[in-house]
C-alpha cells in the first residue's frame, strides 16, 4: 500500500490554521514530515496526522440531566394611567 501524504496547504486547510503556523510547528518539532531528496516540497503523512488528531481531540463529558422547575410566575405589567392630551 502506498503512503498517503498531505501538502502544507492541504494540512492548513484541514486544520484551519495559517500555513505559517504549520511551518512554525514543523520547525519546533511538533509535526512529523517528509521532504523528498532534492525537493522543496514538504509532505505530512496522513496516518501520523490522524494519530495526532485522535490524541488531541477532546471528548465532551456527559452532563447529568437537570431537574426541571416550575416556571416563575410572571407579574402583571404595571400600567400607568393614560396621559391626557394637553392643548395650549
Amino acid at each position: 500500500m502506498a503512503d498517503v501524504y498531505l501538502t502544507q496547504k492541504e494540512l492548513s486547510i484541514r486544520w484551519r490554521k495559517a500555513q505559517s503556523t504549520i511551518i512554525n510547528w514543523r520547525k519546533a518539532g511538533r509535526l512529523p514530515y517528509f521532504q523528498p531528496l532534492g525537493s522543496k516540497t514538504i509532505l505530512y503523512p496522513v496516518d501520523k496526522i490522524e494519530e495526532m488528531e485522535q490524541e488531541h481531540t477532546k471528548v465532551p463529558e456527559e452532563v447529568p440531566p437537570t431537574k426541571k422547575t416550575e416556571p416563575e410566575k410572571r407579574k402583571k405589567p404595571v400600567v400607568s394611567a393614560p396621559k391626557r392630551d394637553w392643548r395650549i
